[in-house]
Order: structure tokens, then sequence, then C-alpha cells
């Protein structure tokens, strides 16, 4: 059904439909989510194996418990930027924020700040988005 017909349906009938539309909105975004840390997990499994470390010494060097490295690497669990800057040092790796993964211009601002060891600036930006 065309968005312009909705309009004469009534509120309820409105309202289900921009329901639906949020739903696969949301499972297009998950989708993309889990996709991602698939590419993610990948890429740093394949750099891990290039360099000869098993997972759990890597693990291990990174003070990382359980599965967490296993599961990042099969894409079951997302990865923020900063594991992932740490699972990069700990392979002694680093990804190139022009290449294959995008970043926004705050996020490379984020990157350099930690490649530069900036506590400071780190710790300002984070009290500014608390």
């Amino acid at each position: 059904m065309e968005e312009d017909d909705l309009w004469g349906l009534g509120y309820e009938a409105v309202l289900a439909r921009q329901t639906e539309l949020q739903r696969e909105a949301d499972e297009k975004r998950k989708q993309k989510r889990q996709e991602f840390s698939k590419e993610i997990g990948r890429w740093l499994k394949k750099h891990r194996v290039q360099k000869r470390l098993s997972q759990a010494r890597l693990s291990a060097k990174l003070g990382y418990s359980g599965n967490k490295l296993f599961d990042i690497e099969r894409g079951k669990r997302m990865c923020d930027l900063l594991t992932f800057m740490e699972i990069c040092e700990g392979i002694g790796v680093h990804f190139d924020v022009n290449g294959r993964f995008r970043l926004e211009a705050d996020e490379i601002a984020w990157v350099e700040m930690y490649r530069h060891k900036d506590w400071r600036q780190i710790l300002l930006l984070l009290a500014e988005e608390m």
C-alpha cells in the first residue's frame, strides 16, 4: 500500500503502517550490524593468523576472558571501536581508516587521540557526552 493512500484510512491504519515500516527498518539495521560484525571478525582473524597468534595467546595478552575474542572473530559479538583498536594493537597491525573500514570524521579523531595516547582529551570528550 502506498503511503499516500494511508491518509484516507484513519489514524489506526497510519499508525499500524508506521509501526510496520519501523520494524522493517530495524530489521535492516540489525542485518547490517551483523554483516559488519562478521566482516570485522574475519579481518581480525586473518591478521591474527598471519601473525601466528592463537586466540588463547592473544586473549591472555589483552586480558580477555571467556570467549570474547572467539565471539568477535565469528561476528557473534559486536566489537566497539576501542576494543577493535586494542585487538589490532595486540596483533601488531594498524588498520587504514581511509581504506576498507570507513570512519566518520569524529571517529577518526577518536582513533588519533587513542593512537597518540591523549588520555586527557579523551576524558574531556567522554565527560561532554555524559
